[in-house]
Order: structure tokens, then C-alpha cells, then sequence
């Protein structure tokens, strides 16, 4: 109050203080930002949805964050042709990001499209991180059969686990170590 508000009274005046100092999330009076890459990125999933073929959307030069809006902006559960045609044309199952792959990973399991199930395998098995692995193994959890799934991958793959993700993924899955 002293070394800010009292000395400029007129912009502290403007302000909600209560909301700014107290409230949760932002206030009502919070600058907003406009990302004009992720508003083209929009632009396409809307065009996408509206049919428009996934060859013909504007995708040039988009960079990782964009195309994790792209992915994240799915529907939950689409066709295995629409996931095919996706892969087809942007190659998510062959992508080198793991950031793309698990994304695009998580989207497959949810619509059951088991052309990623080699892809799947390996990246579980050969990468450790947590923050992959915690998604991924929590899709195929909600597959019908995606326990009995999970556990097969994950007896592979948890000696190449660190400790702390074998510690989550045992208590997800209800995996005991023998």
C-alpha cells in the first residue's frame, strides 16, 4: 500500500484489488492475450471439422506448441478413418517429438485406432519420462481392454523405468512387483 498504491491513487482506484490479491483464477479486469498462432491453428481444427481433408489444411511451418493445440483440440474419440487420414497426412505415428507422439498417442488409444500399437510399444519401452507415460497408460486404462494391455507393456518396460515412475505406474495400474 505504501510504496505503490498510496503513491499513484488513481490506477489503484481502478483495479480490484480483492480479486487481484484474493480471489481464485484471474480477474474480471486482467489483460487478455490473442496468440496469433494458436488462433490459425483453431482455424484449421475448425476447417477440419467442417470436412475440409486434412491434406488441405494450412499447416506450413507450425511448430510444436502448434500442433499440440491441433491435437489437443480433437474430439475425444474420432473414427479410425479420420485418425488414418491425420496420420497419412501429418505422420504423427512416425514423429521424433515426444511431446507430438504422446499426444498423438493418447488420441489413437481413446479411439481404439491399433495402427499405432507397434509405435505405442516401443516408445513405452524406451522412454522413461513420467510425464509421457503417466497419459499414455491412463488412455489405454480406459479401454475395455486396456488393462490387460497396459500391464503386458508395462512388465516389458518397467525395469527401464526410473524409480519414481515405477512408483506411479504401479500404483495406476495396481501392479505389484514380484
Amino acid at each position: 500500500d505504501r510504496e505503490l498504491l498510496a503513491r499513484h491513487p488513481a490506477a489503484a482506484a481502478q483495479l480490484d484489488l480483492q480479486a487481484w490479491l484474493y480471489a481464485p483464477g484471474l480477474p474480471t479486469d486482467a489483460p487478455r492475450t490473442e496468440s496469433t498462432l494458436l488462433s490459425a491453428v483453431d482455424r484449421e481444427v475448425a476447417r477440419w471439422n467442417r470436412q475440409t481433408p486434412a491434406s488441405e489444411l494450412d499447416t506450413r511451418g507450425w511448430v510444436t506448441q502448434q500442433w499440440l493445440r491441433f491435437l489437443d483440440a480433437l474430439p475425444d474419440e474420432l473414427r479410425v478413418t479420420q485418425l488414418a487420414e491425420l496420420d497419412r497426412t501429418f505422420r504423427f505415428t512416425q514423429s521424433g517429438n515426444s511431446e507430438i507422439l504422446c499426444a498423438w498417442l493418447v488420441q489413437a488409444i481413446r479411439s481404439d485406432y491399433r495402427a499405432v500399437d507397434r509405435r505405442l510399444e516401443l516408445f513405452l519401452q524406451t522412454v522413461g519420462r513420467r510425464k509421457f507415460l503417466k497419459p499414455i497408460y491412463a488412455a489405454l486404462l480406459q479401454r475395455p481392454d486396456g488393462k490387460a494391455r497396459a500391464l503386458a507393456i508395462y512388465q516389458r518396460a518397467r525395469p527401464r523405468y526410473h524409480a519414481v515412475s515405477q512408483s506411479s505406474l504401479d500404483a495406476m495400474l495396481g501392479y505389484t512387483p514380484k
